[in-house]
């Protein structure tokens, strides 16, 4: 017999062999193993970019800045929002703090401490102004959205 012959037999045995032993669920669990850990192997590792995930992490930090800064001013004026909208508000803005916590080399901004924790109108800097109730106007409210959380 050559070689050929014998990888002929061994591919044909195979064939033959490997599904009946692939229904015994302990070999079908050692080859799920085996194929995982090759094809883990096999794939190589991607470089992470520094640049990269620094510049996404300083959008981010602007994009949450930003919205931070939006919600300081809305809970300022929310006194004629209704009492549901003005929690959901300072969940929003509680949110937003924890977000930028998370982020590197970034502390949450020290203008308002956590609204859930201690809020009080009293807050230096915090004076709600009334909507505008001029008698020819009339106060429309603004719908705002804020995307918390990842995009889909």
């Amino acid at each position: 017999m050559d070689s050929f012959e014998q990888t002929a037999y061994a591919v044909v045995a195979l064939v033959l062999v490997v599904p009946v032993l692939v229904r015994v669920p302990a070999v079908r669990a050692w080859v799920v193993r085996l194929v995982t850990s090759a094809v883990a192997r096999l794939t190589p590792e991607p470089e992470v970019d520094q640049d990269a995930l620094d510049l996404y992490e300083a959008l981010r930090r602007e994009r949450l800045l930003r919205d931070v800064a939006r919600l300081h001013r809305v809970i300022a004026t929310d006194e004629h929002m209704s009492a549901v909208r003005q929690i959901g508000n300072r969940m929003a803005y509680d949110r937003l703090l924890l977000d930028l916590s998370e982020l590197r080399d970034v502390a949450p901004p020290t203008l308002v401490p956590s609204w859930a924790a201690t809020w009080s109108r009293h807050e230096p800097g915090l004076s709600p102004a009334a909507p505008r109730t001029a008698p020819d106007l009339q106060y429309r409210p603004k719908v705002e959205t804020l995307e918390l959380g990842w995009r889909r």
